[in-house]
């Protein structure tokens, strides 16, 4: 809810809590990680988003995530 309202500070703390608590939760990772790419923290993003990457198995949302790891690695 913080993401959809801007408070991309607020929505940080919460999820980086949430991964502390559920290391496992791919969903949380990819959050995580968009996060910080509104925070401007592109090597966050990458490294929540590579995460969530290993942490799944569904074909769509793998897709998903290398379109968005791919955003990171261009200039």
């Amino acid at each position: 809810a913080y993401f959809k309202l801007g408070r991309y500070d607020e929505a940080q703390r919460y999820l980086r809590e949430s991964v502390v608590g559920d290391p496992h939760s791919s969903l949380s990772w990819e959050h995580l990680g968009d996060v910080c790419e509104q925070l401007g923290q592109k090597d966050g993003a990458k490294t929540a988003w590579t995460k969530a990457l290993s942490l799944t198995s569904d074909t769509n949302t793998s897709r998903r995530l290398k379109g968005k790891l791919d955003l990171t690695i261009r200039p």
